[in-house]
């Protein structure tokens, strides 16, 4: 009978921890520089490991978040050229799957003029695209936008063109 009272507690106890976590680290975001500052400052006196989780996933969160509202530096035309992605589509939104070749360099976002033809319709939008995180050197991070539009990917008679036209990014940390 006790440990049936247990473990109904622990999904009640669950579902108040995480706002909780997350609260305590977004209230003061601002005075936040760093991933590791955020953990100790927000880690002190937690003694739950799951609180600790959810203040790991809210410190990541906000880091996340200032690091791309400051990483918004244009790329030059022949940078841009060189990002390379793959792109689909799911409903309206359009995605892709960004590229970064550049050693010194994250990217933010990327600037795509893009058309998706369906049957004999065709549909052009220059659309902003952006990630939940940056694209480190030499890796791959999905960004996705809304197109505006109900495509399919799966249907023979869709096809999507893009080109990547602008990027956003900022020096890597050394």
């Amino acid at each position: 009978m006790q440990l049936k009272k247990f473990i109904t507690l622990i999904p009640i106890s669950l579902m108040f921890l995480g706002p909780i976590a997350s609260a305590q680290v977004s209230e003061d975001n601002n005075n936040i520089s760093s991933y590791e500052t955020c953990i100790l400052d927000k880690m002190a006196g937690v003694t739950s490991d799951i609180a600790a989780r959810e203040i790991k996933l809210a410190c990541r969160k906000v880091v996340a978040n200032q690091q791309r509202a400051t990483c918004n530096d244009a790329l030059n035309e022949a940078e841009v050229k060189l990002i390379e992605g793959q792109p689909s589509v799911f409903g309206s939104s359009f995605y892709l799957d960004v590229y970064n070749p550049f050693a010194d360099r994250v990217i933010s976002g990327v600037v795509v003029n893009l058309t998706i033809r369906i049957q004999n319709e065709e549909y052009s939008r220059k659309i902003n695209l952006r990630g939940s995180e940056l694209v480190a050197p030499y890796e791959v991070k999905s960004f996705g936008g809304k197109f505006g539009l109900k495509a399919s990917q799966e249907k023979e008679e869709t096809e999507i063109l893009y080109k990547i036209i602008g990027a956003f990014g900022c020096r890597a940390a050394s």
